[in-house]
């Protein structure tokens, strides 16, 4: 994969190498809105959220982790409980399906104040807060096209805010008519809204119905499991998650079914707990750096989904971090799709993606963490020629260097006889006559005119026609005769003998230095064709290196290029001296035991607060059939 050239492999975690790799800067300042996980089962993620919280628990921080596994709360707080006092003394351990201890939330708890104008603020401000609550618990975004439901439902609120009420107890405005609903109408503060309480007590069963049912089967479908009932039936020795904040303390929701507790009371407790938070974090004057680790995020999608979505870009200035981690996009109700999923890819600023085996999975996140190193003129291939070229010249000094050596032998002679032998002889004979006649005949006349005076005065002497004639006969004859004869002749005799040697030996050396431009041939490789890779090979070789990760292994991509690292194992000291957190374990939960009471005290004490209100208003209520006790003893 492009730019995961660096693979961290510790092989214990150590605090210093803890401190040198996650620092607090990293966690905080180049996390954004949090850190998202993603990761198949098995293969790393609550090992990572682990080695996470023990950090900074080490490091002073405060966190709220919510599991639906009952396993790694235990984890953690085992590890907790085996630390020393100043993380110790800052876990709180909530487990509702353990029935013998019950921690109460009242999320319409608001603190009094001087002004009224600022309280009745601040109470309109919870009970919008409750309401989105109710809302994500019925699987609605807002109330449009439920008028009534808006109505009735933001009347009990009030009246129970107001009065300084449990949210458990607006089931029994939806008792229309019974003792406990006309007592309470009585203590209505708001003149109008106890109007529209005694009128509605005053309508006949049909009107009754039409009016408020739809409200009283969601509110009575919000408080059918006994254990959230008895969640919220306080309104004293409650959470107070602003404090809980402010003091770094260590929340532990483990959200386990134990058989006790519904998928859908999973959901409703999920966003109970991050509802409070978030409105604590947004209203608070004096942010507090805090983390929310939520492990298979999914399972709380539907509930807290549109409130995460809402925050997940606001929570950055509060100092709040997400830590959550989910099983890939295919576990959301809208997969790829799907808001809260993608509100979190975008915000959070540290990505942890162990192995995804999924195609739909490894594809999704291999093309995110692909763009930071996304290079679409990356070669894929070239074609690579050989050719030679000339790179200028070099001034070379030549030496030329010569050496020859003869030997000459010669050995010659010549003889020759000869004899010459000339004979000559000539006869010449003449006879030649000759003969000529010649004749010759010749006239002439002059004629002349001049112009010229001096010529005028001669011209009487040159006026004259003189007429020649002339006329010459001749002829001769001439006859020769001769004869000669020439006899000679020469004979001669020659003889010639010559001979000749001859011997020479010579040896030749030369050297001679010229400066000549040489030319500079070089090779070099030439590229003659480039093949680049198409974004599909990209996004698949991504794909393919997070399908090929081990268990343990992950791909961080955060402000820089993705880097593979190698997640150490989360320190378990139970492994290590399990009796020493055994009796450490014992002895805190009995500490909650007697800090929190359990569900059927909770919900008895708030039967007697009821007694003495309806007491104070001079009405008696009706004794409580035994079949009607949720915790019969």
């Amino acid at each position: 994969m492009n730019g995961l050239s660096r693979t961290i492999k510790p092989n214990r975690l150590s605090r210093t190498r803890r401190h040198s790799f996650f620092s607090a800067k990293q966690l905080f300042a180049e996390s954004q809105a949090g850190i998202f996980i993603s990761g198949d089962s098995g293969f790393g993620k609550s090992n990572a959220m682990k080695v996470l919280m023990q950090l900074l628990a080490i490091l002073g921080y405060g966190f709220l982790f919510i599991s639906p596994h009952g396993s790694d709360p235990r984890d953690i707080l085992s590890w907790c409980m085996a630390q020393k006092a100043s993380i110790r003394n800052r876990v709180v351990y909530i487990d509702p399906a353990e029935t013998s201890r019950t921690t109460c939330i009242n999320p319409l708890a608001v603190e009094p104040t001087r002004d009224p104008i600022q309280y009745r603020a601040r109470l309109v401000s919870k009970i919008g807060h409750v309401c989105r609550i109710l809302l994500s618990a019925w699987g609605e975004e807002d109330f449009d096209s439920r008028p009534r439901l808006f109505t009735w439902t933001m009347r009990i609120l009030k009246t129970l805010a107001e009065l300084g009420l449990p949210l458990a107890d607006a089931k029994h405005f939806l008792d229309v008519g019974s003792d406990i609903y006309n007592a309470l109408v009585q203590a209505v503060p708001d003149v109008m809204a106890r109007h529209f309480f005694e009128n509605l007590a005053a309508g006949r069963p049909q009107e009754i119905r039409e009016e408020i049912e739809s409200t009283r089967n969601r509110i009575l479908g919000f408080f059918s499991n006994p254990i959230i009932e008895a969640m919220l039936s306080r309104t004293s020795g409650v959470l107070d998650f602003g404090q809980l904040r402010r003091k770094n303390a260590i929340v532990i929701v483990n959200l386990r079914q134990g058989g006790v507790l519904r998928e859908e009371d999973q959901q409703i407790l999920a966003n109970l707990f991050l509802a409070e938070l978030l409105h604590d974090v947004f209203n608070s004057d004096t942010p507090t750096p805090y983390f929310a680790f939520l492990d298979e995020l999914p399972v709380f999608a539907r509930g807290s989904g549109p409130e995460l979505t809402a925050a997940a870009g606001q929570i950055r200035k509060f100092l709040l971090r997400l830590v959550c981690a989910t099983q890939g996009a295919n576990p959301f109700p809208d997969r790829m799709d799907d808001r809260l999923l993608n509100a979190l890819i975008g915000q959070c600023g540290l990505h942890f993606l162990f192995r995804h085996k999924h195609p739909y999975d490894a594809k999704f996140f291999g093309e995110i963490i692909g763009f930071p190193t996304y290079d679409p003129q990356r070669v894929k291939h070239q074609t690579v020629q050989s050719q030679q070229y000339q790179a200028g010249h070099d001034l070379v000094t030549l030496m030329d260097f010569s050496e020859s050596e003869s030997e000459t032998r010669g050995t010659g002679g010549s003889e020759s006889n000869g004899i010459t032998e000339s004979e000559q002889w000539s006869d010449t004979q003449s006879h030649s006559v000759g003969s000529s006649t010649s004749r010759s005949e010749s006239s002439s006349q002059t004629t002349g005119t001049s112009q010229n005076p001096y010529d005028i005065q001669l011209q009487q002497i040159r006026q004259a026609v003189s007429d020649t004639r002339s006329s010459t006969t001749g002829q001769s004859e001439n006859r020769t005769d001769g004869r000669s004869s020439t006899t000679g002749g020469s004979q001669g005799h020659s003889h010639q003998t010559s001979q000749s040697w001859s011997q020479s030996v010579g040896k030749t050396t030369g050297r001679t230095f010229k400066q000549s431009l040489v030319p500079r041939l070089l090779w070099r490789d030439v590229v003659t064709g480039v093949t680049f890779y198409s974004p599909q090979e990209h996004q698949m070789m991504n794909a393919a290196r997070l399908a090929s990760l081990q268990i343990g292994e992950a791909i961080v991509y955060g402000p820089g290029k993705p880097m593979q690292i190698h997640f150490p194992l989360a320190q378990n000291p139970a492994r290590w001296s399990p009796r020493f957190v055994a009796r450490r374990m014992e002895h805190y939960l009995e500490l909650l035991a007697q800090v929190f009471p359990s569900p059927q005290q909770v919900l008895a004490e708030r039967q007697q607060e009821l007694e003495a209100i309806i007491h104070n208003l001079g009405l008696a209520l009706p004794e409580q059939d035994a079949g009607d006790d949720p915790f019969p003893s």
